[in-house]
């Protein structure tokens, strides 16, 4: 593959997953994998990691960035995301509705203060009908309209 920074190379191993990346400018990215094939930790050239961990059924549950931070990742019984710790103190809180669709996506800072927040409504063919964005104080409200392919027919702010 090649780009402005010249050709990338790839390895891979018997399974077919890239091992490594070489990239235009000769430096080198590896990739180690876990047992069932999940990715479990990339080297970059300067020899800093990321390493990523998985739960039995092959969800990630954390990621430790190079500066050691690790974020964490938490699932509810039917495998819906619904929170993500950051190893700089943020968090994200996810919810859902009985047919898994996200209804609110909220952010919190490091001292749990609210930072943002996005929720969603759903029309019947299971369209987001409505979105409410509140960040600073102000509330934003989406609405949309489909036509018979799914797609925007109309957006009110």
């Amino acid at each position: 593959m090649s780009d402005l920074t010249g050709t990338s190379q790839y390895a891979t191993n018997e399974e077919g997953e890239i091992t490594g990346v070489r990239q235009g400018d000769g430096s080198l990215i590896q990739y180690e994998y876990d047992a069932y094939g999940n990715i479990s930790k990339m080297i970059y050239p300067d020899g800093s990691t990321v390493s990523y961990t998985y739960d039995e059924l092959d969800r990630l549950t954390s990621v430790t960035d190079v500066k050691g931070q690790k974020t964490t990742y938490s699932y509810n019984p039917a495998g819906d995301l619904t929170e993500v710790n950051r190893g700089d103190g943020t968090k994200s809180f996810l919810t859902y509705d009985k047919a898994h669709r996200l209804t609110e996506l909220r952010h919190m800072d490091k001292q749990d203060k609210f930072i943002s927040s996005y929720g969603y409504e759903y029309d019947d063919g299971g369209y987001i009908a409505k979105e409410t964005i509140k960040q600073d104080g102000e509330t934003l409200v989406h609405s949309y309209t489909y036509d018979t392919l799914g797609q925007v027919e109309n957006m009110t702010v």
